[in-house]
């Protein structure tokens, strides 16, 4: 192969094999789960509370928006799905919800309860429709280096930087990622030397990643 692409995820295949593993200082956890049906926050509302439904056009959309419940030290995001189920996520700062109070489905559905519970109230008759749950400890890491023109390899999608998924910034990643990769490969398939590109682009990428990174440092403490 002319070139490895590794979009390995956190396997971190050349990550780890390369030595470019790199703590942010950015330590939060989060756990998740899909229920089947979806969900309608609008249900938690007083039908008369004009004010509340004033804000939107029509009723009965929000369900289909991305929508964050926040608190101090975390927020709760739910999320529609196109297939139907909703996806529901805790996103904590350990310093104020440690990972062993969520790092199962029961003990979620406990913080759930404490911290959010409107939302809990909803999930309590539904237990039985609870797809999957998962969990990730410190998901938020940097990285060393993307690209390297000399020994043609790049890291794309988590298997380079991850940040947070508040403001959804993941997708944002994986495209440039994708695409700066792309634009390394074809150039180089067709005799052009990218050395200096490659360097361009990975200080490109970090340092896009790095200004991102300043959007999060202590952020969930003001929540």
């Amino acid at each position: 192969a002319r070139w490895i692409i590794d979009a390995s995820g956190r396997s971190f295949i050349l990550k780890r094999k390369l030595g470019l593993v790199e703590d942010n200082g950015h330590a939060v956890n989060s756990s998740w789960f899909r229920l089947a049906g979806g969900l309608d926050l609008e249900d938690w509302v007083d039908p008369d509370d004009d004010a509340f439904f004033a804000r939107m056009k029509d009723r009965g959309l929000r369900r289909y928006s991305t929508n964050h419940l926040c608190g101090k030290g975390y927020w709760v995001w739910l999320i529609q799905l196109a297939s139907g189920p909703i996806s529901i996520g805790i996103v904590a700062d350990p310093r104020f919800h440690p990972m062993d109070q969520m790092d199962t489905l029961e003990k979620s559905l406990e913080w759930i309860r404490k911290h959010e519970p409107q939302l809990g109230a909803s999930l309590d008759a539904r237990r039985d429709q609870v797809e999957d749950f998962l969990k990730i400890e410190h998901f938020s890491y940097g990285c060393k280096q993307c690209y390297s023109g000399s020994e043609r390899w790049a890291l794309v999608g988590e298997a380079g930087a991850f940040l947070d998924p508040f403001y959804s910034p993941g997708s944002d990643f994986i495209a440039m990622a994708n695409t700066l990769t792309t634009d390394l490969v074809t150039r180089s398939l067709e005799g052009e030397d990218v050395t200096e590109r490659t360097k361009a682009h990975d200080d490109f990428y970090l340092e896009a990643y790095r200004v991102g990174l300043t959007q999060y440092e202590d952020q969930y403490v003001f929540w």
